[in-house]
């Protein structure tokens, strides 16, 4: 009997990158802000790790415990805007426009869309969004042109935690989501600029 396989696709790519600031009021509810561009964007990277400790006992395996994820990356940008560097890259800016080091890292959203092709010549689109994302400083280096001149890119490094904001529906706090475009979300796709998209439930 022959297997049969699903239709064979890659993911690749990387367009409509965006944050969104985190907004707490007095009464501590948390909101977003309207999502801005990531003009430029390169790359995303993000990879999510948790350790398992072994326990013994009676000369056998007791019991095997799962510590918490911890999920972390990077954005590779060719140009940042003074907006994310003052609100999320601790910059600040003085009457000449220099930037300082004395600035804030605030927490942000974090999202950017990927292509997914098939073995079938169809095309769709995956929505990524890190809802609780902190930023480190970012390392700068230059060098002289020669026969032809190579973009300076930027790295950001990036952390990703929970979301006291965005839970699923027993309650838990939510890291990222992943949502492919279908017919029926295709809404959602055409507003990532509008809003930050929050996970939906039935009943």
């Amino acid at each position: 009997m022959a297997l049969k396989y699903e239709a064979r696709e890659v993911t690749h790519g990387i367009e409509r990158g965006f944050y969104a600031g985190i907004i707490q009021n007095e009464q501590g509810d948390y909101s977003f802000d309207k999502p801005k561009t990531f003009t430029g964007a390169r790359a995303a990277n993000v990879e999510t790790s948790q350790e398992n400790t072994t326990y013994y006992a009676d000369n056998q395996t007791h019991i095997v415990l799962s510590s918490a994820k911890t999920t972390t990356g990077s954005v590779t940008l060719y140009q940042i805007t003074k907006d994310f560097l003052v609100n999320h890259l601790g910059k600040e800016i003085d009457k000449n426009g220099a930037l300082l080091d004395t600035g804030k890292y605030k927490n942000f959203v974090f999202g950017y869309v990927t292509l997914v092709d098939n073995e079938n010549g169809e095309q769709t689109e995956e929505l990524h969004i890190f809802y609780n994302t902190k930023a480190a400083a970012y390392a700068k280096s230059a060098s002289t042109d020669e026969d032809s001149v190579s973009p300076l890119e930027l790295e950001i490094p990036l952390t990703m935690s929970p979301s006291q904001f965005v839970k699923n529906k027993e309650g838990k706090a939510v890291t990222d989501i992943t949502l492919r475009k279908t017919k029926e979300n295709a809404a959602i796709f055409a507003n990532i600029f509008d809003t930050v998209y929050v996970p939906q439930f039935w009943g």
